[in-house]
C-alpha cells in the first residue's frame, strides 16, 4: 500500500474515494456533464494504440508541471495505466484547489468494466428478443448494438439479431438473462446508457 506525500497546507486529507468512479459512473458522468475536460495519463504511444473520443494525452511525468493549464472551470475526469499513479495525480488535483475532478484506477478496467448495467431494455423489447431467439435457437445467439460513431459525443445506433456463426471475434459479449448482447469494442464509449424498445410495427429501436 502506498502512502501519499503532504503537498499542502489544507486541514481536510485528500480522499480518494470522493474522487474514484466505476466504469459505468465515469462513462455516465462523462455523457451527462455540461462541460467536461478527459485526460489520458498513458504514455503516447498507449494513447495512439487505443483512447475515449475526445480525450487529451497527458502523460503522468507531466502531469504534475502541466497543472496551470488544467481548467477549472468544467469537470475533470482522469484514466490511466496505473492506479498509484491516478492516485497521486487526483491528489495533485486537490492539494492545487481543483474540486470537480474524478477518476477510473485504470484505463483497462474502465474498458473490460462493461455489463448489463449499461443498456436499458424494455420489457416488451426484452420478451420479443426472448421469443425470436427462443423460436431460432439454432441460427441466432443474440442482438448486436451497431454503433457508428458521428462525432466525440454522439453516434447513430441500429440493432440487429447476430448469428452464431458470425460473432466478430473483436466484440465484447454482455450476458442477459436470457440472451447475449454483442458491441464492438471501439464502440464501448457510446454503450453506456443505451435504450432499447419496441415500437408500433414491432421492430427493435433505439
Amino acid at each position: 500500500m502506498f502512502k501519499f506525500n503532504d503537498l499542502s497546507d489544507k486541514d481536510e486529507e485528500f480522499n480518494a474515494q470522493d474522487h474514484l468512479l466505476t466504469p459505468k459512473k465515469f462513462f455516465e458522468k462523462r455523457r451527462k456533464a455540461k462541460k467536461v475536460y478527459v485526460f489520458d495519463l498513458r504514455s503516447s504511444e498507449d494513447f495512439e494504440t487505443s483512447h475515449l473520443p475526445g480525450a487529451h494525452n497527458l502523460p503522468f511525468e507531466n502531469f504534475e508541471d502541466s497543472i496551470y493549464q488544467m481548467p477549472f472551470s468544467g469537470e475533470i475526469m482522469l484514466y490511466g495505466s496505473d492506479e498509484k499513479e491516478l492516485f497521486s495525480a487526483a491528489e495533485i488535483l486537490y492539494d492545487n484547489g481543483f474540486e470537480d475532478f474524478y477518476f477510473i484506477d485504470s484505463y483497462d478496467s474502465l474498458i473490460e468494466g462493461v455489463d448489463s448495467s449499461f443498456i436499458d431494455i424494455s420489457q416488451k423489447a426484452h420478451e420479443h428478443i426472448s421469443n425470436f431467439l427462443n423460436a431460432s435457437a439454432e441460427k441466432f445467439k443474440g442482438i448486436s448494438i451497431i454503433i457508428e460513431t458521428k462525432t466525440d459525443s454522439k453516434a447513430n445506433y441500429s440493432i440487429q439479431f447476430i448469428e452464431l456463426s458470425a460473432t466478430p471475434v473483436e466484440n465484447i459479449s454482455i450476458d442477459l438473462e436470457k440472451f447475449q448482447v454483442f458491441v464492438a469494442k471501439e464502440a464501448i464509449p457510446y454503450l453506456e446508457g443505451t435504450e432499447v424498445d419496441l415500437n408500433e410495427k414491432g421492430e427493435l429501436v433505439h
